[in-house]
């Protein structure tokens, strides 16, 4: 063997151990969060249906779902759910484009022309962003998104208003909302 075989011979070796010996670190943002960035499951065309007391109480569709294996946490896309009453009367509606729920901490978003339709208190929501912290009871959009908010139109006995504006908040235990800024609209009282 010649000495100019014999110094390849010993880089490829040294090259081959280093490759061997490499290790790469993927966990760089801590334990665990590698599993949170790839969903453990997802579902095509998915139907769920909650029950309590032998009576459907929500109704949730979604073209997909993504379940991660931590953070108990599931998004979604172009979804549409229901919330039913003891009567089995419909008394929310919802859509958005994309929607992520956090089962732990309560909170739920919902992003990309976002409507939420209350029967029971009679108004229609419109938004892009909206996020719900379940918790608290809070419906809460980003300070600078106009939110469009329709009371009145399914029952016009008590009058009707349709108001627009940014930085909207509302709490559902209290029943009332509030807008930060840039408020426009109509009221017909009766």
């Amino acid at each position: 063997m010649n000495n100019k075989n014999c110094k390849a011979l010993i880089f490829v070796f040294f090259l081959a151990l280093c490759f061997a010996s490499c290790s790469l670190n993927y966990d760089i943002a801590g334990k665990g969060a590698a599993e949170n960035l790839i969903p453990e499951m997802i579902i095509n065309k998915a139907e769920f249906t909650r029950v309590k007391n032998r009576k459907e109480i929500l109704s949730f569709k979604a073209d997909k779902l993504e379940l991660y294996k931590t953070d108990d946490l599931i998004c979604g896309e172009n979804i549409h759910f229901s919330i039913f009453n003891d009567s089995q009367k419909i008394l929310t509606e919802g859509s958005s484009r994309y929607f992520s729920a956090n089962q732990y901490t309560e909170i739920y978003t919902l992003l990309g022309d976002v409507e939420l339709n209350s029967y029971e208190e009679n108004f229609l929501l419109n938004a892009e962003r909206l996020k719900w912290n379940g918790k608290t009871e809070q419906l809460v959009s980003a300070k600078d998104d106009t939110v469009v908010m329709k009371k009145g139109f399914n029952n016009k006995k008590d009058g009707s208003f349709s108001v627009q504006g940014k930085g909207f908040a509302a709490s559902l235990f209290k029943k009332e909302f509030s807008f930060d800024g840039g408020i426009s609209g109509s009221v017909d009282i009766k």
